[in-house]
């Protein structure tokens, strides 16, 4: 043979062949057009340019790469059926692991694409409820915390917010501290990751609620309060959005 040609000595060569045959079939394999394989990823991106859509272009290859995981269990377990347990086995894992990460990856791109259209300003609550920075902790905890059950509250002071105070904040205090201490003295003061703009999208939203560790952003226009996007918001409607596309 070719290699036997070369001067490759005999002991050499059946390895060779055996590291060649793998990485052909793994070549082969990763070139199916089912997404996220490699070849799902090139089908994507030709559907993407002439159809214009990267939501149907993920679409399409996610459905054909759903199908090729179910192909790929179902020929597992026909393997297992006829007595090689371990490589249908391993058939029935890959083929289960490609159809999960093909769900998953159409999600995602989905919520991508999404929430990097949608502005801060059509997605935040409005009318937002906010704390004097001089009111006590006491008052704070009874008239805001237990009454609105929020875990957080923007602090107002001469109409300019300076910061969020938090139930963590709290915690910091002693139980006979409350009535003597103001809620300027524990706030976390005002930062760019509690901070974002009515015409930022979402997806910079999401960035810094997870980046701040308190779960919610004050949406700013100029100095003036307009909304707050919290966690619970995104993921309501990252639910409903799910329920009504199904």
């Amino acid at each position: 043979n070719f290699l036997g040609y070369l001067g490759v000595e005999s002991y050499l060569i059946a390895p060779l062949i055996y590291v060649s045959s793998v990485n052909l079939i793994i070549v082969l394999f990763n070139m199916v057009p089912a997404f996220p394989l490699d070849g799902g990823r090139v089908l994507r991106a030709l559907i993407w340019h002439f159809q214009g859509s990267l939501q149907k272009a993920t679409k399409v290859t996610s459905s054909m790469g759903n199908i090729f995981g179910y192909l790929l269990i179902f020929l597992g377990l026909y393997i297992v059926f006829n007595g090689n347990v371990l490589n249908g086995i391993w058939f029935v894992f890959i083929g289960w692991f490609i159809k999960q990460l093909s769900e998953s990856s159409y999600q995602n791109t989905i919520m991508t694409d999404l929430f990097t259209k949608i502005k801060v300003s059509t997605f935040m609550s409005k009318n937002v409820i906010s704390v004097g920075a001089h009111l006590s902790i006491e008052a704070l905890v009874e008239n805001y915390f237990y009454k609105y059950k929020y875990t957080s509250f923007p602090v107002i002071e001469t109409d300019r917010v300076i910061g969020i105070v938090t139930v963590e904040n709290i915690k910091t205090l002693n139980r006979d501290e409350w009535d003597r201490t103001i809620v300027r003295n524990i706030i976390t003061p005002i930062n760019n990751d509690l901070i974002v703009y009515p015409e930022d999208n979402v997806s910079s939203a999401i960035k810094k609620i997870f980046q701040n560790g308190i779960g919610r952003v004050l949406v700013m226009d100029g100095e003036t309060l307009t909304g707050i996007v919290s966690r619970t918001d995104i993921l309501n409607y990252i639910r409903i959005h799910s329920q009504l596309e199904e």
